[in-house]
This record gives C-alpha cells, sequence and structure tokens, in this order.
C-alpha cells in the first residue's frame, strides 16, 4: 500500500518544529502548531470512521481548517475529495452521488451556510472543525463506506464536455512520482528558506504542488489572502511582494491582466515562476521576465488526467522566440517516466512536425474516470509493438526541430467556416497583435446551424470594421470573425481560464 501523500510531513514537523509550515489570512502557523490541528482533526476522523480507504468529502474555505484537513485526510489513510462551498448544490450533489464519501469535513465558520444550502448534506456524517473542538453529526440515514478508491489520493471534478463533471481519481502513487520531480535537485534547488505562495482552489489540482511541495521539505506555504471583494490578481502581486515569495505558480492569464502595470512591479525574491493552466504569451512573458530580474520562468502543461503536471519548458527570451508558434510559449518536454504520442483524427501517428492530438501514457496518467465513464477520452494502440493505453488530451499540438512540444490550441477550439478547416489560436493571436490587449475568439452556430466566429476585445475601444481590414492583412477572408465585440472584462472560471462557455451564451 501505498505511502500517504503528506507522509512527509510528519517527518519535517520531528526536525523542524517551529520554523513556518503555513501562513493563512494573516497569521502564521509553525510545523508543531499545524500539526496539531492535524491531529485533533486525524484523532476525530479516526475515532469516527473506523476504517480506512474512503472518501472523506472537505470544503475548500481556503482557511487553515482546509489546509489541516486535508492534511488529516491523508494521514488517516483517506481519499481527498475538496468541494467548494459556493458551488451549485446539484453539481457537488452529482460528486457525492458518483463518489459515496463517507464524512464530510468543514469549519464551524461555514457551519451555517453549508446547511442551508445543501440540505442533502444531513444524508452524510459531518465533522465540524474548529480549534480543538471538533464536532461530529451522524448521518440521517445508513453510510455506505466506498473503499473503491483506497488507493487514491484524492478525487477532482473537472468540467465535462457532455455537461457533466468527469471525476478524476489520482492514486497515491501517480502523486509520489510527481513529486518527486520536483525533490529532485537536478531540478530544482528548493530549501527550507523557500516561501510558496498557493494561490489556487483545491478544486484544481495544482494547489497540491504549492502545497505539498514546501510542506514536504520545511519550506513555508503562503495561503492567498481569502477575503471578498479584493481583485485576485492584484492581491497575488502584493503578497509576492510584500512576503518575499521566492516559488509561485500561476495561469498566465496574471500577466495578461498585469501588463500595463508591470512597469510598476519588482519581485527580486522570486526565483522560480511556474505557469501553468493555459497559454503562455511570449510578448506578455518577456515583459513578466524583467518585474523578476533574479527568477527563471517554467512552463507547464498537465491535465488532471495526468496529475498536476507533466511536460516543462524552461523559458528563455532569445531561443523562446524563436520556438513560439502564434505567440505561444513551448510547453516542452514530457517527465521521466511519461511518454507521448500524436495522433490524426483516424488514430494514426502523424509525422513529426505534423499537428495532431496529443495523448499521454506511463506514469502520472490515470487509469480511468470515476465510474468509468467518458471512457473515449482513452485509447488503446500500438505503440512500439506493444497495445497500449493513452490518455487523449484534446489538445492539438506538434514537436518543433528542437524536440519541444508545440501548443496549438484545444481540437474543440478548431472548427470549419466554409469547409475550411481553422485554428482560432491564429486569429486571437493577430487580433491581440493589432490591439494589443486579451482577446479571445469562439465558434457560434447560426440558425442554419453553420460556424460563424465572434472575437471578443476586452476593455478597448475599436472601430470595427477598421480593425477587419487591418485583420485582411494577416487573414484571409473567411477567418474574420463576423462580430468584434468590446467587453470590460473577458470571464474566467473558478481556475482563472477563460470562461468560453459563458462567451457563447452572451446574445452576439
Amino acid at each position: 500500500m501505498e505511502l500517504p501523500i503528506a507522509h512527509h510531513f510528519e517527518e519535517v514537523v520531528k526536525l523542524h518544529p517551529q520554523r513556518v509550515a503555513l501562513f493563512c489570512n494573516g497569521k502564521y502557523y509553525t510545523y508543531i502548531e499545524l500539526f496539531e490541528i492535524v491531529s485533533e482533526i486525524r484523532e476525530a476522523i479516526e475515532k469516527n470512521l473506523k476504517i480506512t480507504g474512503c472518501v472523506i468529502a472537505i470544503a475548500d474555505e481556503l482557511n487553515e481548517f482546509t489546509y489541516a484537513g486535508i492534511l488529516a485526510i491523508s494521514l488517516s489513510g483517506n481519499v481527498i475529495l475538496p468541494f467548494k462551498p459556493d458551488m451549485a448544490p446539484e453539481r457537488i450533489q452529482y460528486s457525492f452521488d458518483k463518489t459515496t464519501p463517507s464524512m464530510v469535513l468543514f469549519s464551524s465558520k461555514v457551519e451555517d451556510n453549508i446547511k442551508q444550502q445543501f440540505d442533502f448534506i444531513k444524508n452524510y456524517s459531518q465533522l465540524i472543525l474548529n480549534l480543538k473542538r471538533q464536532k461530529f453529526i451522524e448521518a440521517h440515514s445508513t453510510v455506505i463506506h466506498n473503499t473503491s478508491f483506497k488507493e487514491m489520493a484524492y478525487i477532482l471534478f473537472t468540467s465535462g464536455s457532455t455537461g457533466k463533471p468527469k471525476g478524476v481519481p489520482v492514486s497515491k502513487k501517480n502523486v509520489h512520482d510527481f513529486l518527486q520531480y520536483y525533490f529532485d535537485k537536478t531540478n530544482y534547488d528548493f530549501t527550507e528558506e523557500d516561501r510558496f505562495l498557493q494561490v489556487f482552489d483545491f478544486t484544481f489540482d495544482v494547489s497540491y504542488f504549492s502545497m505539498f511541495v514546501p510542506l514536504s521539505i520545511g519550506a513555508s506555504c503562503y495561503a492567498l489572502e481569502n477575503e471578498t471583494g479584493r481583485m485576485k490578481f492584484l492581491e497575488i502581486i502584493k503578497m509576492l511582494q510584500d512576503y518575499k515569495i521566492t516559488v509561485v505558480s500561476m495561469v498566465p492569464t496574471v500577466i495578461l491582466f498585469l501588463k500595463n502595470y508591470l512597469s510598476k512591479i519588482s519581485l527580486p525574491s522570486l526565483r522560480y515562476s511556474f505557469f501553468i493552466g493555459d497559454a503562455l504569451y511570449q510578448d506578455a512573458t518577456v515583459g513578466w521576465s524583467s518585474v523578476i530580474p533574479n527568477g527563471r520562468i517554467d512552463n507547464f502543461y498537465g491535465p488532471t488526467e495526468v496529475t498536476i503536471k507533466c511536460t516543462r519548458y524552461i523559458w528563455d527570451k532569445t531561443q523562446s522566440e524563436l520556438e513560439s508558434v502564434n505567440n505561444i510559449v513551448p510547453i516542452g518536454t514530457p517527465f521521466p517516466g511519461i511518454e507521448f504520442i500524436i495522433i490524426n483524427d483516424d488514430g494514426k501517428l502523424v509525422p513529426v512536425g505534423e499537428t495532431g492530438e496529443l495523448c499521454f501514457y506511463g506514469k502520472q496518467v490515470v487509469d480511468e474516470y470515476v465510474g468509468h465513464e467518458h471512457e473515449n477520452m482513452f485509447i488503446n494502440l500500438l505503440v512500439n509493438g506493444t497495445n497500449t493505453r493513452c490518455y487523449k488530451t484534446g489538445d492539438m499540438c506538434s514537436v518543433n526541430k528542437y524536440g519541444n512540444l508545440l501548443f496549438h490550441g484545444r481540437k474543440d477550439f478548431q472548427c470549419k467556416i466554409n469547409g475550411y478547416r481553422i485554428e482560432i489560436p491564429e486569429i486571437e493571436k493577430v487580433i491581440y497583435d493589432i490591439v494589443a490587449s486579451p482577446v479571445t475568439v469562439i465558434a457560434k452556430k447560426n440558425e442554419q446551424g453553420l460556424n460563424y466566429l465572434v472575437g471578443f476585445i476586452e476593455k478597448k475601444i475599436f472601430n470595427e470594421e477598421e480593425l477587419k481590414k487591418e485583420m485582411l492583412r494577416f487573414l484571409p477572408e473567411y477567418m474574420i470573425p463576423v462580430k468584434l465585440v468590446q467587453i470590460e472584462n473577458i470571464p474566467l472560471n473558478d481556475n482563472n481560464k477563460v470562461d468560453r462557455k459563458a462567451l457563447s451564451l452572451l446574445n452576439n
């Protein structure tokens, strides 16, 4: 049986009890102080749940109880199922129905809100978290202890193309393999003096990197301030400056949002600036590099199904300009033990240099989705004479002459206009170069079911006809959006990625 993913935390507590483990909502917690909270929660879990290997749901409140609760679930030998208290009740109930958690953890701070909003919560045993005063409430109905996920570290539900979330069970082994990449000193020289900023919700898997790496090596984890009404991107910069953060993972949207403010920002303490979750643009990265004179920029790629991050590209101002396509920085090469292939629509390997759908197999790749659903995302292919189960990412990629993977956009961001297959990122690049403002282009269907393009441009006044004329200098007419819309803010989802679904629902 695999060790819990939090086992290094216990070791660090013995070695460095008085070092700062966590800074959360204005308060510092040493390793021994955090361990005491974790131990109280763990004891309550084990007292009221007599078996291990069960799914335990935990409300992602982004406070000390969330961090301690996640550690306690792991150390007690159970499986973490995070959920956001402000999610739609139907979505949470769907994930509970699929995983049948044996217990639900949340703090007394949100107790009333959760019980009012989620009526179904009464059907599950509840552990109300407080400092040294854990309260257990029995379920109204018989609890079914589901141990089919016992070798899993956590289960995350991501957006699904069918309209139902996809449950991704990530094994302890997958996470251990992932963490080894960062513990390897030939890759990163993290030390006990490093300060990691954790900016993501725990329903987004990069948060597990930002939490478990520092807490496994004796470094400090700084949680982004969790206050309503604050601009998240500006809060990130404030914390990077105020607390002299040395390591941070962010989505590229952050530096796009801050593009006009970069000349006023200086982060000399930042050693590693990691990006993941969306396309990283070369020109924006050049600007960001001037903000971190002593730092390195690494661009990562990693679907949840391949455990957090699985490829890396180290950005270089000169080389990356040569390698970037449509202004998008390469996503690099896979971690050790992970292999990839690129296939066409018929499932055949494409020649080197040509674009196709990126697929992964090997370490860190999950076996399946919860309930064996969405099986079309996996494919059995003959690789080097062996029948191999591969995960299809839905991302269109190629390999350049330097051996680096290039990201060309989502497969579902492709569409045909009058029979021509087009790549939406190419159109976005042209518009962006003209207007120098964030751009998103989506494909919609008219009453006849034919595709047409709509471009959304953030915070920029423009003349639509003049802009289209300018675009015709770089694109054929069939690639020019029918409409170009000025929008105050391009909507983002919970993971700070462009919410294309929300844009598609706008009446344009």
